[in-house]
């Protein structure tokens, strides 16, 4: 529950609030305005988006708030049961209290350290494929946990033009990288 406002995250308003600061926002600011609509619910939040690239198989980190954790530019194969479940089927990640966590991450005794104790994965869908996956882990004060699913993919709807221009700009990255890596010298 937003004790500010006195509603849950997805009301209407606060949706319709942050859409419209999304259609203003260019680059980074389009995130930053995710992170602060979603830190407004917790003590402590950690954010981060990742892209997917179904060609490669490949998950870039485009947003960190928190660069002492992890930072931006991180590239790993989406590979394992979590990458199953939400890059491939599509589906909400949820994790809550240490077992969980530490099941889920590699760096959980890290994030449990600083307080973290709930994790959140959604995926950003566009014509069945997983784009990007927002990443939320909070403290234990967050509700996140409880969200409905239809107020996630609310979220990855909002989601889906950063999203698509972030990927956009990696894709062509990506292109320009493997041309260059097969012409002769």
């Amino acid at each position: 529950m937003d004790t500010a406002q006195g509603r849950s995250p997805g009301h209407v308003s606060d949706i319709f609030q942050l859409a419209s600061c999304l259609q203003q926002a260019t680059g980074d600011a389009g995130w930053s305005e995710m992170e602060r609509h979603f830190a407004a619910l917790a003590q402590s939040l950690f954010f981060t988006v990742l892209l997917h690239d179904v060609r490669s198989g490949l998950l870039l980190r485009v947003y960190s708030n928190r660069e002492d954790i992890q930072g931006v530019g991180g590239l790993k194969r989406a590979e394992g049961a979590w990458a199953t479940q939400v890059i491939s089927e599509g589906s909400i990640f949820r994790a809550s209290g240490p077992a969980a966590l530490t099941q889920a991450f590699a760096n959980a005794s890290r994030l449990l350290a600083l307080g973290f104790t709930k994790a959140l994965n959604i995926p950003v869908r566009c014509h069945g494929e997983t784009l990007g996956v927002l990443n939320l882990i909070a403290d234990s004060a967050c509700p996140m946990d409880t969200w409905p699913e239809a107020t996630c993919r609310a979220y990855a709807q909002l989601a889906l033009g950063p999203c698509l221009l972030e990927h956009q700009r990696w894709r062509s990255e990506l292109d320009a990288a493997q041309a260059g890596a097969a012409s002769p010298v």
